[in-house]
């Protein structure tokens, strides 16, 4: 599977730009990539969890839902 999208760097936030929003393609496609679950299509309960918890993992401070969309957010001070 060809990797079309990377995890987004929370040391490349600052205070003045905190956040990154990912839509839900690039969702599934990390998902995809760590579980390789190929047939993912929908961003279930499950597959939110997952995310939440490994963007934490990766330094992220908070994941907010919006709609289809993860916003990460990296907390300064």
């Amino acid at each position: 599977m060809a990797r079309r999208y990377e995890w987004p760097d929370p040391r490349d936030r600052s205070p003045n730009e905190p956040h990154v929003l990912l839509e839900r393609e690039a969702v599934l496609d990390l998902y995809k990539q760590v579980t390789g679950d190929k047939d993912a299509k929908n961003l279930t309960e499950s597959i939110r969890r997952w995310f939440d918890d490994e963007a934490r993992r990766r330094g992220w401070d908070n994941v907010t839902w919006a709609n289809q969309c993860a916003v990460l957010e990296k907390r300064w001070g």
